[in-house]
């Protein structure tokens, strides 16, 4: 690689003194004029020439050299190339990382047990009055080897340093009140390994019974109580414990259903919910009230366009469409519903002697959209001065009508083909389900 290198050299240093001396040639060919254009080029490629001349000059002297990961490293694979007479194969080489040698094997573990020692006491005075749970965890960031704890007595220690000195435990394990008193003489191996090497060091410690505070001493005389009660009534289908024992509360627990105060906070989720159910459910009826109302809003203005083109008055055109109505709603047709119970009770105030003026005032106000309170006071104005010019006004409020009623359906339109997203993603995860489950139950 390195010839490679040099050869390059050579071409790359060349163009470089041809670009130095370019002030020295009379003439100016091509090649200075390319060589000036990617001067930028060439000093990159001069660059990573340099940097692979270097690389190259260290792969040399590594050859085949394989590093290994420090001492508290993990082992690695590393893919080896086998090639011979142009046939090839690759293979994988586990490296495990770096060892101690005897020596520095030897020392570090005797460093290990030292650490140990520091800390195994816990909570403990000393070895010969435990109590508490020994700590015998050893820091791997420091010491690469394993730990393990080989108690004498089982009963009383564990692999992991549990003490189990419960009153009743030892009592269990068949020792005596006097030896429970005296402390109990027990011994205990740690056990360091280091690949195929161990080292044991033993211990010897004796250990009391578990101190309880005054608090936990009446728990557990209360306990022993318990426990007699229910012995003493073990014939009997059921039995009472005391709600009190030397000013202790006994409660028992409700493990079969809800508590009281949790029945009490799900009523009143339950209620909150039922409150916002019935304010969704009221809005939702008055949107859909004014999207009705939207919609009949054009044949409104159609059918009082029309009548009014034919002469009749406007509070006539109002009992007439009244009238209309009841007839279609006979064979079903109901869409106009939140319209005409406004104008019924538009027909009951006429029907009472209310002036027409204020009728429209009301119908306008009941009505609440801005499309019928404009119409509406149009209606109120033109009592007094007459029906002259409420054609042309009603002519251009039928074409506003018309447009807005169709950018409404387009709306709805756009809000219906969004509110199909949730179900359409429902069923592609359903089917993403039906395919990948058992694909990966194959496995």
């Amino acid at each position: 690689m390195r010839t490679v290198n040099l050869i390059i050299f050579c071409v790359l240093f060349g163009m470089l003194f041809i670009w130095i001396g370019r002030n020295k040639w009379k003439k100016k060919g091509k090649i200075l004029w390319y060589i000036e254009k990617y001067i930028w080029v060439i000093f990159i490629l001069l660059l990573a020439n340099i940097f692979s001349f270097c690389a190259s000059y260290r792969e040399e002297q590594m050859g085949n050299r394989i590093d290994r990961n420090d001492y508290l490293g993990n082992e690695k694979e590393v893919n080896i190339l086998l090639r011979k007479d142009n046939e090839e194969q690759s293979v994988s080489l586990t490296v495990m990382p770096r060892q101690y040698d005897d020596q520095e094997r030897e020392k570090k573990m005797q460093e290990a047990f030292t650490y140990i020692e520091k800390q195994m006491l816990g909570e403990n005075e000393s070895f010969e009055h435990i109590t508490k749970n020994l700590n015998v965890q050893l820091d791997t960031n420091i010491y690469p080897f394993t730990v393990q704890i080989i108690p004498e007595h089982y009963l009383l220690l564990d692999e992991e340093g549990v003490v189990r000195n419960e009153k009743e435990q030892m009592l269990d394990a068949g020792f005596t009140q006097q030896e429970i008193a005296n402390g109990i003489p027990t011994t205990f191996t740690i056990e360091l390994s280091y690949g195929e090497f161990q080292k044991e060091k033993s211990y010897d410690i004796r250990i009391f019974e578990k101190e309880k505070t005054d608090l936990e001493t009446e728990f557990s005389d209360v306990e022993k109580q318990l426990v007699q009660t229910e012995k003493d009534t073990v014939l009997d289908q059921s039995f009472l414990i005391p709600s009190m024992i030397d000013g202790i509360e006994i409660k028992q627990k409700d493990t079969d259903g809800i508590s009281s105060a949790g029945i009490l906070i799900l009523g009143g989720v339950i209620a909150i919910c039922l409150v916002i159910r019935k304010k969704e459910q009221a809005r939702k009826l008055e949107q859909e009230r004014e999207n009705n109302l939207r919609f009949c809003y054009p044949w409104f203005v159609n059918e009082m366009l029309l009548l009014l083109g034919a002469g009749m008055q406007v509070k006539n055109i109002i009992l007439t469409l009244i009238d209309e109505y009841e007839e279609e709603r006979k064979n079903g047709e109901d869409e106009r519903l939140p319209l005409m119970e406004e104008l019924y009770v538009a027909k009951h105030h006429f029907e009472m002697g209310m002036p027409e003026q204020q009728v429209y005032f009301q119908l306008g106000r009941q009505l609440k959209l801005t499309c019928y309170i404009k119409l509406m006071t149009m209606l109120e104005q033109n009592v007094k001065k007459g029906t002259r010019g409420l054609t042309d006004y009603f002519e251009r409020e039928e074409r506003e009508a018309l447009e807005e009623r169709k950018n409404l359906a387009r709306r709805f339109g756009e809000e219906a083909g969004t509110k199909l997203l949730g179900p359409m993603m429902l069923q592609l995860l359903v089917v993403m389900l039906i395919i990948m489950v058992p694909a990966l139950m194959s496995f």
